[in-house]
């Protein structure tokens, strides 16, 4: 081979046949393997210096038909008239969603893990300030992230949830709003100053109190039907306690 010094152009012409008809296109090593092969008796060392200077001549646009896409298997090169290495660079170029993903609130529990989430101009419903924030929806019930309050506000039932077929756990968050919001926002929204966790806004959280909510269920040290069972009956002894304390002034007058 002779040692002179290759041109991009001069190296296009002499990798055109070693990716012809490839598909999708060859990985780095491959196109080094092919040429190697084809350009005997050019070493692995020789074909990666080549190639080399046509990948810079790609990046300069001098070469014409040769492109290289990144893959899941790390770049690949091809013919740009080939139709099938066209369609695959062209895939692979298209610009990522920008749009949030569930999985960035992954933390949630139950059936909140893929909770979905959309950027949207809405009031802050303590400020009455209109911010650009974002909204997840949560069953039924939609919270907003204030960054004016540094906490969640409930807004309502979300409009796309309206139509749809309501399931039991859906209504959660719209019967335990308070509590969500105020979880959500211990989870989520930590204190700009001291960046650490809120303190919870409910005075029964403050003295070690439970969530009451499905996606706090788990937090329980104890069977949740009993305890609803023992709240209950406590609040008909209570008002059995009132109404006979009435009845008991009225014989007394």
């Amino acid at each position: 081979m002779p040692r002179h010094s290759w041109s991009p152009e001069e190296l296009e012409d002499r990798f055109v046949p070693c990716l012809k008809d490839k598909g999708r296109g060859l990985t780095y090593g491959k196109t080094v393997a092919a040429y190697a092969e084809r350009w005997r008796p050019c070493s692995d060392r020789t074909a990666k210096a080549h190639l080399a200077i046509l990948v810079r001549g790609i990046g300069q646009g001098t070469v014409k038909e040769i492109g290289r896409y990144r893959g899941p298997e790390g770049f690949l090169y091809g013919l740009l008239n080939e139709k099938s290495f066209a369609d695959a660079k062209e895939a692979a170029e298209i610009p990522p969603d920008s749009t949030p993903k569930p999985a960035s609130i992954v933390h949630l529990g139950g059936p909140y893990h893929d909770t979905p989430m959309r950027l949207e101009w809405t009031n802050c419903p303590v400020t009455a300030k209109i911010v650009r924030t974002q909204v997840w929806t949560l069953g039924l019930a939609d919270f907003m992230s204030c960054p004016i309050c540094n906490w969640f506000h409930f807004l309502g039932v979300s409009p796309k949830m309206k139509d749809q077929r309501v399931y039991a756990w859906q209504m959660d968050p719209l019967v335990n709003a308070e509590e969500y919001a105020d979880s959500l926002s211990r989870l989520f929204r930590g204190d700009p100053k001291t960046f650490r966790p809120q303190p919870s806004r409910i005075p029964r959280m403050l003295g070690g109190g439970h969530y009451v909510g499905l996606m706090f269920r788990t937090s329980w040290d104890y069977d949740p039907m009993e305890r609803l069972r023992e709240l209950g009956a406590r609040e008909v002894k209570g008002d059995r306690r009132r109404k006979a304390k009435v009845r008991n002034s009225r014989s007394k007058a």
